[in-house]
C-alpha cells in the first residue's frame, strides 16, 4: 500500500463510517504525533462530528437506591463492615419496597418519573422526598411483621441491624441526596474548597440526627473517593462535633475498612481468571488507590503498616500476572479477530477498544504502585507480538479498510500513538516496497 493509497483508505474509512466510527477514527488520528499527511481529510468530516451523553432515564428502583448508593458493595467485602450494604441485600430492599409500599402511591410515584431522567435535580428530589420515607417505613414494617413469615431472596436475619441502619439512611435521604449530589460522583477525586464544605455540611446535617448516620455518612465518602485520604483530612481539619476519642476510633475503623476492602479485592482478583477484562480493571484501580491513601495516610490513622506492606507486595504480583494474562489472552484475541475479517462489526470493534482501555487501566495502576519495570517487559513482549500479527496480515493481504485502523488503534490506546505511528509507518513503507 503506498503513502497515497494509505490516504485514500484513511478518507474511504472518514466518509464511509458511521457516526461511533467517525469518532473512533479521529480519536485515533488525533492522537498521532504528526497527522500533517491527513490533516485536509479531517477538516472534511468536522461538522459531522458529535458525541452525544447518554443518560440514564428515571426508574424508582434509582431513585430509591440513591441514599445509599456508596454503600453498596460485594457480598464478601461488606461482611467486615456493619456501615456497608451488600448487593443481595439491596435486591431484598428493593423487593420490600415494591411488596410494602401502598400500591396506590407506588402509581402515582410511577407516573411522576416518566420521561424524567436522572439529571433532573428538581424531578429526583420531588420523586424521593416521598419514595424515601415510604421505603423506611416498609423495611421497618417488614422488620416488626413480616421478616418471619415473608421470603424475600437475599434477606436473612443476620442482616436485621443492616436493614434497620438502611431503614435510618432513608428516612433522611432527602438531607443527604441533596449534598452528594452537589458532590462529584464516583470515582471522586480531590475536592476543591466548594467541594468540601458540601462534603463537612453533609456530615454535620447527619450528625445532627444520630452519630450512627453520621457513620454512614462518613463512610459514603470514603467509599465514593477515588483518594480516601482527603476523607481522612476531613475528620482531622474540620469540627465534625465528635469527641477526640470518638475521632480517633472512626479514624482507625475508616483504616481498616480500607484495609479490608484492598484484601477482598485481592482476594477476588486473584482467585477469579475468567473476570472481565472491566471489573479486573475497576478493581485493580480501586486496590492501588486504597493502598496509596493508606501510605499517605496522616499519622493520627492508625495503620497497620507491616500488613499494608505484606498486601502490597502481593497485589503488585496479582496486578503484574493480570497484565500479562489479558493483553495475550484477551487483547491478542481481539487483534487476531480484528485483522482476520475484511470487515468487523461496529460493537466488536468498540468492544475490542473497551478491552484495549481496561488493560491500559490496569498499567497505568500497577505503575503507581512502582511495579513499572515488570510491567513494562509485559508491554513490550505484547506489542512485539501484536507488529509481529499486525505484519503478517498485511502480507497476506487480509486486512484492510477499516479493520487496518480498528488493529493500529488497539495498539495506540494500550501502547501509546508513538507505538501505533511506527507500526503505520513500517507498514506502509512493506507497502511502497511491494
Amino acid at each position: 500500500m503506498t503513502s497515497n493509497g494509505l490516504r485514500d483508505e484513511i478518507e474511504r474509512s472518514l466518509q464511509r463510517a458511521s457516526e461511533r466510527q467517525l469518532v473512533r477514527v479521529m480519536g485515533f488520528i488525533d492522537r498521532l504525533p504528526s497527522r500533517t499527511t491527513v490533516e485536509d481529510l479531517v477538516e472534511r468530516v468536522r461538522p459531522r462530528l458529535a458525541l452525544v451523553r447518554p443518560v440514564r432515564p428515571m426508574t424508582l428502583d434509582r431513585v430509591l437506591t440513591l441514599p445509599f448508593e456508596d454503600l453498596l458493595a460485594e457480598n464478601d467485602q461488606a461482611e467486615g463492615s456493619p456501615w456497608l450494604v451488600p448487593r443481595s441485600l439491596h435486591r431484598a430492599v428493593l423487593a420490600i419496597a415494591h411488596r410494602r409500599i401502598p400500591e396506590p402511591l407506588m402509581q402515582d410515584l410511577q407516573a411522576a418519573v416518566i420521561g424524567k431522567t436522572m439529571d433532573d435535580d428538581e424531578a429526583l428530589l420531588d420523586a424521593g422526598d416521598t419514595l424515601w420515607p415510604a421505603a423506611a417505613a416498609a423495611l421497618r414494617s417488614f422488620l416488626l411483621h413480616g421478616a418471619g413469615e415473608e421470603r424475600v431472596e437475599g434477606w436473612g436475619e443476620r442482616h436485621r441491624n443492616r436493614l434497620a441502619g438502611l431503614a435510618l439512611v432513608l428516612e433522611n435521604g432527602a438531607t443527604s441526596v441533596p449534598f452528594l449530589r452537589r458532590l462529584p460522583g464516583k470515582p471522586m477525586g480531590t475536592l476543591n474548597e466548594a467541594e468540601q464544605a458540601q462534603a463537612v455540611g453533609m456530615l454535620h446535617a447527619m450528625r445532627a440526627v444520630s452519630e450512627d448516620l453520621f457513620r454512614y455518612g462518613y463512610t459514603m465518602l470514603m467509599r465514593r473517593s477515588s483518594d480516601p485520604t482527603d476523607i481522612f483530612h476531613l475528620a482531622l481539619n474540620n469540627d465534625l462535633d465528635i469527641l477526640h476519642d470518638r475521632r480517633e476510633r472512626l479514624l482507625a475503623d475508616a483504616a481498616s475498612e480500607c484495609l479490608d476492602e484492598i484484601n477482598a479485592l485481592h482476594t477476588n482478583m486473584a482467585a477469579h481468571r475468567q473476570q472481565s477484562l472491566n471489573l479486573a480493571a475497576d478493581r485493580t484501580s480501586r486496590l492501588v488507590a486504597l493502598i496509596q491513601s493508606l501510605e499517605r495516610a496522616p499519622p493520627a490513622v492508625r495503620v497497620d503498616r507491616r500488613q499494608l506492606r505484606a498486601t502490597k507486595e502481593r497485589a503488585s504480583q496479582t496486578i503484574v500476572t493480570i497484565l500479562e494474562r489479558s493483553l495475550s489472552g484477551e487483547l491478542r484475541q481481539s487483534m487476531h479477530d480484528l485483522t482476520a475479517a475484511a470487515m468487523v462489526a461496529d460493537d466488536d470493534v468498540m468492544a475490542a477498544e473497551d478491552m484495549a482501555r481496561s488493560a491500559k487501566k490496569i498499567e497505568v495502576a500497577g505503575s503507581r504502585l512502582g511495579i513499572g519495570r515488570p510491567l513494562d517487559a509485559v508491554l513490550q513482549r505484547e506489542l512485539a507480538a501484536c507488529h509481529a500479527l499486525l505484519s503478517h496480515r498485511a502480507g497476506q493481504g487480509a486486512a484492510g479498510g477499516n479493520t487496518v485502523m480498528d488493529a493500529l488503534r488497539l495498539v495506540e490506546i494500550m501502547f501509546g500513538p508513538d507505538a501505533a505511528e511506527a507500526i503505520l509507518e513500517q507498514l506502509n513503507g512493506a507497502a511502497g516496497r511491494g
